[in-house]
């Protein structure tokens, strides 16, 4: 009987009835399923505040007000920024970094017809400023600087990477630096007016990556607090802040962080149209994708993690010839993908028209004997990516734990091992080349899944221990873990500069 329960298994059940399966909360409390249906049906019968059923509940969870958790979720987004800010203190004249700006320099002189490499030069003003101009001498362009060293990798009529991150780059210009020229400095001196001149030159680039990483982990926030609970929220945004891979990205003028944020958004709107039955969150959803594509092509891996979520969600309609045809053919799941593809079919035309094939990607024969990096990179093993996971950031590891894991929010689950594993399995077993931050994008749902796997900890601790104890455990333990991988993400990022985590690999 629902009556015969005791009030701590009445707190229980009243605090994790939402995040736990009925099986669950039976197993882990030790009483018939049957008795917290009940009990659950009578606290809902008799209102919210569950004054009748447990008169103790309401001012249990009035010690934790929202108000109190807007605080603390503002807190971890301050705590994000300041790791940050070390970007803004930096040098970004290496590689990619070039290149973004330079394509959008063209980008605004010329628009998109001038979307390429080529004519571009890099004028030295003196030892802390470099400008970024339309040079017509070919012996003196960038593109001629690499050919002298053997590499023409980037001599091409359309630049190899998709727009957005250099339009994003440009219009930051817009709106920081309008009217002026295109600049790069040097790491300044702390005197002077060294500084100030520093952040005001490179403040238009460096603002667009530092300025997703942010936003991803605010969304991670609002999804997790929606459809988890605030406290699988508040570990999931911690782990993502102290992540050493995400801290450089957002340091670097690199695509991943605009890449990173679009992918989320994009599957966070699509499992919203199917939880709403709404064709306009859909369509959101397929605009963030589109954006996420034109971002890095990569994004196309969306269309696995999508497919896959979508049948497994609607396996029960597979039945019979019209059950397939309405799930194939689900209005949601064709508003998503038509909307993405209208936004990428004139990027994806300019480049079938130009190259012949529409995810053409530079190559080089003896691109390995000219330029080390991509040797580097083609040289680590296959397990590249977990062991990068688990040395940098420990806690992301118990991410591979959820599998094993019964989730309430089995859609959820199911959404969000998918979108791990589809960047795992394609980054290992269809790319050459194996960098750290190429597997970013699937960082949200691990940080989601490691927080889900830490809420189990807490409430095993809490329930098996003693009170607060798992919070306590649970809390040392980030603690801990950022405290390595904040570390590491200094040590390489900002002390002794680099554009890869050269540990474990």
């Amino acid at each position: 009987m629902a009556s015969e329960l005791t009030d701590y298994q009445k707190r229980y059940i009243l605090e994790h009835y939402q995040t736990l399966s009925k099986n669950k909360l039976a197993k882990t409390l030790g009483v018939p399923k049957k008795d917290i249906i009940r009990f659950i049906k009578k606290y809902k019968e008799e209102g919210d505040s569950g004054d009748k059923v447990f008169p103790q509940h309401k001012k249990r969870i009035d010690r934790f007000p929202p108000l109190l958790w807007t605080l603390i979720f503002f807190c971890v987004a301050v705590f994000a920024f300041s790791l940050r800010l070390g970007t803004f203190f930096q040098s970004h004249n290496t590689g990619d970094q070039v290149f973004y700006t330079a394509v959008a320099m063209k980008l605004d002189k010329f628009g998109f017809n001038g979307y390429n490499l080529q004519e571009v030069g890099l004028r030295k003003i003196n030892d802390h400023t470099t400008l970024i101009i339309h040079e017509k001498n070919p012996e003196r362009t960038l593109l001629a600087v690499h050919k002298k060293d053997g590499f023409n990798f980037y001599d091409e009529p359309v630049f190899y990477a998709p727009p957005v991150l250099p339009y994003l780059i440009k219009f930051s210009h817009d709106i920081f630096a309008g009217g002026k020229d295109y600049l790069m400095a040097k790491k300044p001196q702390f005197n002077d007016k060294g500084l100030p001149r520093f952040l005001k030159f490179e403040f238009y680039r460096t603002i667009v990556p530092f300025s997703f990483s942010i936003l991803t982990i605010i969304l991670l926030i609002i999804f997790c607090k929606t459809y988890f609970n605030r406290h699988i929220a508040l570990y999931a945004a911690l782990l993502l802040s102290v992540s050493p891979i995400d801290i450089m990205s957002s340091s670097r003028v690199w695509a991943d962080t605009a890449l990173t944020f679009f992918i989320a958004l994009s599957l966070a709107l699509f499992y919203i149209a199917d939880e709403k039955k709404n064709i306009f969150y859909a369509i959101l959803g397929g605009i963030s994708w589109g954006l996420a594509i034109l971002t890095k092509t990569s994004a196309i891996a969306l269309i696995s993690i999508v497919g896959l979520y979508h049948l497994w969600v609607n396996k029960e309609r597979l039945k019979g010839f019209n059950g397939v045809i309405s799930v194939l053919f689900d209005r949601n799941l064709w508003a998503y993908a038509i909307t993405a593809f209208l936004i990428t079919l004139p990027w994806f035309w300019v480049i079938t028209k130009t190259f012949g094939n529409p995810l053409h990607f530079p190559s080089q024969e003896n691109v390995l004997e000219v330029m080390n990096w991509f040797k580097m990179v083609r040289s680590r093993p296959w397990y590249t990516y977990p062991a990068d996971i688990a040395y940098q950031n420990p806690l992301l590891a118990l991410s591979a734990v959820s599998l094993s894991l019964s989730f309430k929010n089995r859609k959820a689950k199911f959404l969000l091992v998918t979108w791990s594993l589809v960047f795992f399995l394609a980054l290992t077993l269809l790319t050459k080349g194996k960098e750290n931050r190429y597997m970013l994008p699937a960082y949200p749902a691990l940080a989601v899944l490691a927080g889900c796997v830490l809420y189990r900890i807490k409430e095993a601790f809490n329930l098996r221990i003693a009170k607060r104890s798992g919070d306590i455990a649970v809390l040392a333990l980030i603690a801990v873990s950022a405290f390595w991988s904040v570390r590491l993400a200094f040590m390489y990022v900002f002390f002794t500069p680099m554009d890869w985590l050269p540990i474990p690999f």
